[in-house]
């Protein structure tokens, strides 16, 4: 969508406001209804993706804005009889990949976020905030505690390994 956002004035004209409409949204207002929607173990899957779709729309806005030096980029490859594709895999995602890496990054700490409380109120079964629902429940604060740790240790793992990871794609681009 951001790639077509990019290259389309009315269709990026058009997702604007429900983008713009989606990030302003608070997350327990998208949970509750998705409780009625869609079974327990789903409703965090869903929630997160919507929730960080507005993220990774505006990175490939951002990113496949077409500038001054890729459209010369791209004019010398039609010269030189580029495809569509090749100019796409060659040109354009080359140079969007720094965006499209920096929302992935700003994505995947959200979605931990969202998850993390969609499980709380949906309760699916062998999720970790299922685990905290149950110990809060039950008034065993130590639990909470330690599973809020666990996910938070992670979490922030998992978002050094994907720095690490984007770092050294960058560097190769």
């Amino acid at each position: 969508m951001g790639l077509i956002a990019a290259d389309s004035k009315a269709f990026s004209a058009f997702i604007e406001f429900p983008v713009e409409l989606i990030r302003a949204t608070p997350v327990i207002a998208l949970i509750l209804p998705a409780l009625f929607w869609f079974t327990s173990d789903i409703v965090p899957v869903f929630v997160s993706v919507f929730m960080c779709l507005p993220i990774i729309i505006t990175a490939g806005i951002k990113g496949f804005a077409k500038t001054p030096e890729n459209s010369e980029k791209l004019y010398k490859a039609a010269s030189r009889n580029f495809t569509g594709f090749k100019a796409f895999w060659y040109i354009r995602l080359p140079s969007a990949a720094p965006a499209l890496l920096s929302g992935a990054e700003s994505a995947f700490g959200l979605s931990w976020k969202v998850v993390a409380a969609g499980e709380v109120l949906s309760i699916p079964h062998y999720a970790t905030g299922s685990l905290m629902q149950l110990a809060q429940v039950h008034l065993e604060t130590c639990d909470v505690l330690a599973v809020t740790l666990a996910l938070v240790v992670i979490s922030y793992a998992c978002q050094q390994v994907l720095k690490i990871s984007s770092k050294k794609n960058k560097n190769t681009l």
